[in-house]
């Protein structure tokens, strides 16, 4: 149901149609260092700020649609370049 499209310098997406989305990304992947979580989501890319240089990253996002929720995807990641701090489009 919910699959990456685009994994670029600086851009991850996601492909789903006509569901909001909830996303949340970290820097473990068990998700207890949640950096960001956002609710709620019609658009199926999202950028997150005060990313860190350097630093790996985790990510997953949750779609729900008029069936109901689903559960998260699987975990994606991404590595920041050392030049950080700036804004990350997911």
């Amino acid at each position: 149901f919910l699959k990456p499209f685009a994994i670029s310098t600086g851009s991850l997406a996601f492909f789903s149609i006509n569901a909001i989305y909830n996303i949340a990304s970290s820097t473990d992947s068990d998700f207890e260092n949640t950096v960001a979580y956002e609710s709620d989501l019609t658009s199926t890319s999202h950028s997150v700020s005060g990313l860190s240089g350097g630093t790996q990253y985790f990510w997953q996002v949750c779609a729900t649609n008029v069936a109901g929720p689903n559960d998260y995807s699987e975990i994606w990641d991404f590595t920041t370049d050392v030049s950080l701090p700036v804004t990350l489009s997911l």
